[in-house]
């Protein structure tokens, strides 16, 4: 059995304003590498690792020369702190959407069912019942049609041709315009982009295709 012996220190004015000081620097330490993180994955897509950080310690403490107070070893473990909040973060969100698509891919049974109520009920009632294929509708920029690797956490679509979109309300105009452009007349599908094209999105009026019915 191991004894804990708690000890109480109390430090003079001089080494509280010391450890102030010195716990400030870590602060904007901190603060400044998660800033350095946010810029770069706004700008590229890509984050900066702990090891480039910690290599830029050197770079700063030149640049800022009151910074060399601070033992290395302090400022490293406060980029060390940072890197271990920032794994946890992105490791939670990938838990939550994982959850997400198991819920997902639990309930397409109940979809499937679903569809082929309605089918029976369309059928019944003489009405017909299109179903569009939604495959690749989030992947696919609804702008000009390049195909983009989506995984779940990724919340937006970005695209080289400047379309910049919620990754849903891309698939939900790229359901529109499959179904106008499978099931509806060239003046219909014109509509539907030029009123597309009114709001800043362009699409591809070259996408088109002849109408074919698609009914279940």
């Amino acid at each position: 059995m191991q004894l804990v012996k708690k000890v109480k220190i109390y430090p003079t004015e001089a080494q509280k304003n010391t450890l102030w000081s010195l716990s400030n620097l870590c602060r904007l330490v901190y603060n400044f590498a998660l800033a350095e993180r946010k810029d770069a994955y706004a700008d590229t897509g890509k984050g900066v690792s702990y090891k480039k950080q910690q290599n830029n310690l050197p770079a700063l403490k030149k640049h800022y020369p009151h910074y060399t107070a601070v033992y290395s070893k302090v400022l490293q473990m406060a980029l060390r702190t940072l890197d271990a909040n920032y794994q946890s973060f992105f490791a939670l969100r990938r838990n939550k959407y994982e959850k997400g698509l198991h819920t997902s891919l639990h309930n397409t049974g109940n979809v499937s069912r679903f569809v082929g109520f309605l089918a029976y009920k369309a059928e019944r009632l003489g009405k017909t019942l299109i179903e569009i294929d939604e495959r690749n509708t989030t992947k696919t920029c609804c702008a000009c049609g390049k195909r983009h690797d989506m995984p779940l956490w990724k919340r937006e679509m970005i695209c080289d041709c400047g379309n910049s979109l919620d990754r849903d309300r891309n698939s939900a105009v790229n359901i529109m315009a499959r179904f106008l452009s499978q099931n509806a007349l060239w003046t219909s599908y014109q509509h539907f982009a030029d009123n597309m094209r009114k709001t800043g999105l362009s699409i591809d009026r070259c996408s088109y295709e002849a109408p074919s019915e698609r009914v279940v």
